[in-house]
């Protein structure tokens, strides 16, 4: 396969995949799309680098990541 080819399908794929994690700084469970470099935090501000993140839920279904969202937030305090 074309090395071309294999880039655009692994950016399509990453654009397609959703991630959830936690806010260091306030324990907020998040969502954020997958090729996203940074998210904001709603509740405390701080600016979460992706790339560096504990990542609990990646997947390609949004539903899916936030079902797990919503499962993470009503077992946390927040």
């Amino acid at each position: 396969m074309d090395p071309s080819l294999v880039l655009l399908q692994s950016i399509r794929d990453s654009e397609k995949t959703y991630v959830v994690i936690v806010c260091p700084k306030c324990q907020l469970p998040l969502m954020a799309k997958a090729d996203q470099e940074k998210r904001g935090c709603p509740h405390c501000g701080m600016k979460i680098n992706l790339r560096q993140a504990r990542v609990f839920r990646r997947t390609t279904d949004p539903e899916d990541a936030r079902d797990f969202l919503g499962e993470l937030r009503r077992s946390c305090s927040i």
